[in-house]
């Protein structure tokens, strides 16, 4: 990116005026900076006069001369954030080399004169590491291929046709991103940042009912942030510059198959409907391309590419009418799944939470579950690796064990959201001894606490109610006894 020169200290700035009177809205802009999502319009009252900004988001602030700068200057820290890091040679996603750019993509290909573009020397640099190769299916017409841009910790921007095809009025039922996709020598694909299923998807309402192309937008989600990825371009809106640059994975590039990243420049032609059109060379699989373009020595988002002419190529262009919705998109958080306590572990016939060794055959299991974003369907629980089976009641549930053998029996149970998210499994360890034995045990977890990715286990030796605080620290199970 030696072609930019950014330098937040020779921008031209002012605070907030008293008056607002005269001054003209130039551009919106939406960003994740420093893991929060920021949202501010800039204004100025002359073409090359001092901008003023107004920040909406996190939290509504006239800002000052020094604010403003702290803010552009914390807006372009993807420059100074990138590591390298080693990449190592993957098998394929979904089979990608057989996945074929989308049909119609002859229409949306236009080589103006010779084709210029170059690959890009290191698509693990920021912000090379946001662009991703797609690959998605279609139920009805198989696995095709397109580009998108990762906006935000669980977001990737692309075009509407990439996720809903208008001519059979279907969705895709897969769709995988891959940050930075490159290809080694031996042919093999390279996955720097790993790749990831996404698991929901939206495309412009307008795009669905229309299939105009100044709607022609989408987005898929993320439930998990990728890792080594953690800074992102500004999206900008309502801001029309003179030239712009494409980034993507093309089918196909200066008559050769490719499955690497590669980037042209070019100049506006036209603005028109909701859309600009520009010189830049595309092919097949650019669908979904990021439009960048530089303002004040700064790289920023302006549109994405997915349509051509007869002779130039052409994407939609930010807009008003864009920003709630792309905010939406930006903000939108994976679901949380349900969590889920084991409370009570009790002998049949007893009406106290016991720690002695089990003499009887059957036990009662009981505990709590719940959902900050939804609510809990069910409980479901598996008895020494036994079929999986419901249980009684959802926030509030019991378990009857009637089958408690001797020696060590496992009990594994979970919360299902009404979605179909499941909680974290807790496992309970329950030992059934011989009457007249004086060791007595419940293997963990600790009772009433939620349950996480490994369970812990204790050997409560000592008589008295599981769950006081002075039997907590008994001695822990050795490996063995812990089976």
């Amino acid at each position: 990116m030696s072609d930019l020169k950014f330098d937040a200290s020779s921008l031209s700035l002012t605070s907030w005026p008293a008056s607002a009177e005269g001054w003209q809205e130039e551009r919106e802009v939406l960003q994740f900076i420093d893991g929060q999502f920021h949202r501010w319009v800039e204004y100025r009252q002359s073409t090359d006069g001092p901008r003023a900004i107004r920040l909406v988001k996190p939290a509504a602030k006239n800002l000052t001369e020094t604010e403003s700068r702290d803010l552009l200057r914390r807006s372009a820290k993807w420059r100074e954030a990138f590591q390298h890091i080693d990449i190592v040679e993957s098998a394929e996603v979904a089979d990608p080399q057989s996945a074929r750019s989308f049909d119609g993509e002859e229409a949306r290909k236009v080589i103006v004169g010779a084709d210029d573009r170059r690959p890009v020397a290191d698509p693990t640099a920021s912000p090379y590491n946001t662009v991703s190769y797609l690959v998605f299916q279609f139920p009805s017409l198989g696995w095709f291929r397109a580009t998108g841009l990762v906006v935000a910790p669980y977001c990737v921007l692309t075009s509407g046709h990439t996720i809903y095809e208008p001519l059979t009025a279907e969705y895709v039922d897969t769709f995988w991103a891959v940050p930075a996709q490159m290809a080694s020598d031996t042919g093999k694909v390279i996955y720097p940042f790993g790749f990831r299923k996404c698991v929901d998807w939206e495309v412009d309402p307008n795009y669905v009912t229309t299939g105009a192309s100044s709607a022609d937008l989408g987005a898929a989600f993320f439930d998990a942030a990728l890792e080594g990825i953690d800074t992102y371009l500004p999206v900008v809106f309502n801001y029309r510059p003179e030239r712009v640059r494409i980034v993507g994975f093309p089918s196909l590039v200066q008559g050769e198959g490719s499955f690497e990243m590669w980037e042209a420049e070019g100049q506006v032609t036209e603005f028109v409907e909701g859309r600009l059109r520009y010189d830049v060379d595309t092919s097949g699989g650019n669908s979904g391309s990021p439009i960048w373009a530089v303002s004040d020595g700064e790289l920023v988002m302006i549109g994405v590419h997915g349509s051509s002419g007869e002779t130039d190529n052409a994407g939609v262009l930010f807009g008003k009418e864009h920003i709630a919705m792309i905010e939406r998109w930006m903000t939108k958080q994976p679901p949380l799944p349900p969590q889920i306590a084991v409370d009570s572990v009790r002998e049949e016939g007893s009406s106290l939470m016991i720690d002695v060794e089990f003499h009887r055959e059957s036990v009662w299991v009981s505990g709590r579950a719940w959902d900050l974003d939804g609510q809990i369907a069910s409980i479901k629980y598996q008895w020494n690796g036994g079929d999986w089976r419901t249980a009684e009641g959802r926030g509030l549930w019991s378990i009857h064990l009637d089958n408690v053998n001797k020696g060590n029996n496992t009990l594994k149970v979970a919360a299902v959201d009404s979605s179909g998210m499941e909680s974290k499994v807790a496992t309970v360890k329950v030992y059934r001894g011989s009457p007249g034995w004086n060791e007595r045990k419940v293997l963990g977890p600790l009772l009433g606490t939620v349950a996480t990715a490994a369970d812990l286990k204790y050997d409560l030796n000592t008589d008295g109610l599981i769950g006081s605080a002075d039997l907590i620290n008994a001695r822990a199970l050795d490996a063995a006894e812990a089976q």
